[in-house]
């Protein structure tokens, strides 16, 4: 009997786990495509003041440990390195290629948000 009981509270915390993960994931990748979505705006109207990609990567590097064991390491390198292309653009007055950079990272943030987040289809 102790034993069903244990499979029910190990099985219990399992799903609590993904809903916090899947929770956590959509709260902070959604608070770093709005910053973004701001940046690409104000790109769109030739303001280069660039803190809404340094706020979006002060929002990344917070969770980047929970992230590392949600996403595969290559990933959250790619990204990394997306950032890291966005904010040389911003310095540019290549408006057209610091927007491409920022459409870029945002897609990135989109398929962490929609594919590499934890689900139940994964786990059943």
């Amino acid at each position: 009997m102790s034993r069903y009981i244990a499979s029910i509270i190990i099985f219990s915390l399992l799903i609590i786990g993904v809903f916090y993960a899947r929770n956590a994931t959509d709260d902070v990748t959604s608070a770093i495509i709005s910053a973004i979505d701001d940046e690409i705006i104000n790109a769109e109207n030739e303001i280069y003041d660039a803190s809404p990609v340094i706020e979006a990567k002060k929002i990344w590097d917070g969770r980047r440990s929970f992230f590392s064991a949600v996403v595969p390491h290559d990933k959250l390198d790619s990204v990394d390195a997306q950032f890291a292309v966005c904010n040389s653009w911003a310095s540019s007055d290549e408006n057209d290629e610091y927007l491409a950079a920022l459409w870029n990272l945002r897609a990135m943030i989109g398929v962490i948000r929609q594919l590499d987040s934890l689900s139940f289809d994964r786990i059943i």
